[in-house]
């Protein structure tokens, strides 16, 4: 049977859709690996499945510029005007996957059933629930999709008091940005300061202030013990103090989208499992983005990546290896985030490091070097994006510095060190 077509089934309403190359997930590593697969296979049929009824957008935003106000709908979009149509990649909204049959080659959605040859799984994370009581009352958000970032925006018109909980990358940026909206924040965090799992004591110390100098009430070391109210939350309970709000904001964590998939065959663990060429236990189906466990021999455990850019290497690192490809997804992580005047660029995981070296530039202006012995592990630019690519060929390259000094002095150009 020709590709791309559809069956109508005369007995029933379900139709049967026949394609190439079928995508589950609407996020950025599926829309980047559709955007691939059609640049390397102009006339085979593509077609990308999302349960959310907005196109892919661009969901880092959505807890920074979107919240705030600065940006709309139209500019968060992956994609502007008729993108899809013009590359002939079908995208079909509102519509969530159910039932996978591998050894068919056929997944069953709510609205109709689908045969692919080859499948790639995108469909992402959700926030972790909190699990205490009164965590079921009315008024306790999270943040994942742009509807929920609309809610938000509709609530601060009329809200003022919030708790946020979580010390991660989107509790943190949520503070922050209800914060410049004006409301009053309070943040709880299981660490001492901010980010501290991330950075280090030293520079996450740095964000810790910027955040209690612009007025959030950080309450640290703590953990959520109950949520208090009638039908509305008013009241967050920590171990130590009562905090009275109108609503709260939760991130504390997310949780791979992997439920439709138990009985499938496909292995899961902490995600779908997948090796380096993105490529699940079944040799026609990978999986990218969030969702996607990777089994790395050189690491001791598998791990997934959460970020934008990790999504984007992934998703084309899936699409060159449905087209017969044999590319191992090797990345250096990055990460960024925005706070209130200040842009953070990370290169690398400090997961291990025993001195950072921090070449300042300004009080709002530096970078910081985590090594491990004299190899740089990992590094971080505050407000000093021009240094971006001189760091991350230090980190890359985990080039040995003999004379750590030279890194923070502010006579020698970066670029210089990386040469070395």
């Amino acid at each position: 049977m020709k590709r791309g077509t559809v069956v109508v089934h005369k007995q029933s309403s379900e139709t049967t859709t026949i394609v190439d190359y079928l995508i589950v997930g609407g996020g950025y590593a599926g829309d980047v690996a559709a955007s691939a697969l059609r640049k390397s296979s102009r006339d085979s049929s593509i077609l990308l499945v999302s349960d959310e009824e907005d196109f892919p957008y661009h969901r880092h935003q959505l807890s920074k510029e979107f919240l705030l106000g600065r940006r709309s709908d139209k500019e968060i979009m992956l994609r502007r005007g008729n993108f899809y149509e013009t590359q002939n990649i079908e995208v079909s909204l509102n519509e969530r996957a159910r039932r996978l049959i591998p050894e068919e080659y056929s997944l069953e959605t709510d609205k109709s059933i689908i045969r692919y040859e080859k499948l790639l799984i995108a469909t992402g994370a959700r926030p972790k629930k909190h699990d205490c009581p009164g965590s079921n009352l009315e008024g306790i958000y999270y943040l994942r999709t742009i509807e929920d970032a609309r809610r938000f925006r509709r609530l601060l018109q009329a809200k003022s008091r919030v708790v946020v909980v979580g010390g991660g990358f989107i509790g943190v940026e949520v503070a922050c940005a209800l914060s410049e909206l004006g409301m009053n924040v309070s943040l709880v965090i299981q660490e001492e300061t901010i980010w501290e799992h991330l950075l280090g004591t030293e520079i996450s110390q740095y964000f810790h202030n910027k955040c209690t100098n612009r007025g959030i009430n950080i309450i640290a070391s703590e953990e959520v013990q109950s949520y208090h109210g009638d039908k509305v939350v008013t009241a967050v309970q920590t171990r130590d103090q009562r905090l009275d709000c109108d609503f709260v904001v939760t991130g504390i964590g997310s949780v791979p989208n992997t439920e439709w998939l138990t009985q499938s065959g496909l292995i899961i663990g902490d995600g779908l499992m997948v090796d380096q060429n993105m490529r699940t236990n079944d040799p026609a189906i990978y999986a990218a983005g969030d969702v996607a466990c990777i089994q790395d021999m050189t690491l001791s455990s598998p791990y997934r990546t959460q970020h934008w850019d990790a999504a984007r290497e992934q998703g084309l690192c899936a699409a060159s290896n449905m087209l017969g490809g044999s590319v191992a997804f090797e990345h250096t992580p990055s990460f960024f985030t925005s706070i209130f005047d200040i842009w953070m660029d990370q290169i690398g995981i400090p997961n291990r490091f025993d001195s950072v070296v921090v070449r300042q530039k300004s009080p709002d202006s530096f970078v910081a070097f985590y090594l491990f012995g004299q190899h740089i592990e990992a590094g971080i630019l505050v407000n000093s994006s021009a240094d971006y690519k001189a760091l991350r060929k230090l980190v890359v390259n985990k080039v040995c510095i003999k004379d750590t000094r030279a890194l923070g002095d502010m006579e020698r150009e970066l670029g210089s060190i990386a040469i070395d």
